[in-house]
């Protein structure tokens, strides 16, 4: 399950449309503004006609003492989880082992979202692991099958140093792998063979094939059924039920230039963007929260592509919650 679902805080979104601090429990962080996949259903290359993307610009990637001084600013907010995920790739970010070393030793062993397939991670996959406190890898048909493999492979080396390793590691495989062809059942035997949590997931936004990607999707969920029987599950987007939005009352997200953004779905987005609050090289995220109004809440919720239609755990979605308590 992404953790970033694991917990939302109600009386965040409460403070904000009352007017006092918001205090999200999640920071998310984009480290890099670069990947070397380019895969075509990609969220952070969403935009509208008149957006600008933020990966495009060439400022100065936060520095290490930067992030140190937002992590001390999290923790005085109250904050309790840090992810590192994307954007991009975040362990392609120049000091990417010592980042992590760093959130660790401020008490916030990191949850790592990535494509699981660059050198960092084909290399020094034992060393990432030890510090974080979960690693969600998924996997996609353009990272080719050599590099699928390897990392495969350093999973199974760090599951067999330690079982609390086994249980950090959650795999997203994509309906794509088909396109492997012989390679696709060798790949999904090897995934099949190890005791961690699989999710299965459908191309949401592109058909590769003349079939439907949820038909993909059934032919990998029906092989690893054969395989295995636990520790599995599948998510489409025929399930009728769409993750709930993590805006300001769940997560805010610092993209790798240090913009504050209160929605992941924006977040790939420049800092003249409604979801962008301002820049930490400029201001404490507490102060950059305590400026944010319920009115700019409302806006992003309402003009978002994704949170209008998002429920909230208790089947209300976040506009009609805003409503309610005006």
């Amino acid at each position: 399950m992404d953790v970033r679902y694991a917990s939302f805080n109600l009386d965040s979104i409460q403070r904000a449309v009352n007017g006092k601090l918001p205090k999200p429990e999640i920071l998310e962080c984009h480290p890099s503004p670069h990947c070397q996949l380019d895969c075509s259903y990609c969220h952070s290359k969403w935009k509208k006609d008149n957006d600008v993307l933020v990966y495009s610009t060439s400022e100065e990637l936060l520095s290490l003492c930067e992030y140190e001084k937002l992590l001390d600013s999290f923790r005085g907010l109250g904050g309790k989880m840090v992810v590192l995920s994307g954007g991009k790739e975040p362990t392609l970010y120049p000091d990417f082992l010592d980042l992590l070393a760093l959130c660790k030793e401020k008490n916030f062993p990191p949850h790592l979202y990535s494509n699981g397939t660059t050198d960092i991670m084909c290399h020094q996959f034992l060393s990432i692991v030890k510090f974080v406190s979960s690693v969600r890898i998924s996997i996609h048909y353009s990272a080719g099958a050599e590099k699928i493999m390897t990392i495969l492979e350093r999973i199974g080396e760090a599951i067999a140093v330690s079982e609390e390793f086994a249980k950090k590691i959650h795999l997203v495989i994509y309906s794509d792998i088909l396109r492997f062809g012989e390679m696709a059942p060798i790949i999904i035997e090897k995934i099949s063979s190890m005791d961690i949590i699989v999710e299965l997931k459908g191309l949401l936004q592109i058909n590769i094939e003349a079939d439907h990607s949820d038909d993909k999707i059934e032919k990998i969920y029906s092989k690893f059924k054969e395989l295995r029987t636990e520790k599995i599950y599948l998510r489409t987007k025929s399930t009728g039920r769409s993750p709930s939005c993590f805006s300001i009352y769940r997560t805010m997200v610092c993209d790798p230039f240090g913009n504050i953004h209160v929605c992941c779905m924006r977040a790939n987005l420049s800092a003249d963007d409604f979801g962008c609050i301002g820049n930490i090289r400029t201001n404490d995220i507490a102060e950059l929260l305590k400026a944010y109004s319920s009115s700019k809440m409302s806006q992003c919720i309402i003009n978002c592509i994704s949170c209008a239609e998002r429920d909230y755990e208790f089947n209300c979605n976040v506009y009609s919650f805003l409503e309610r308590m005006k």
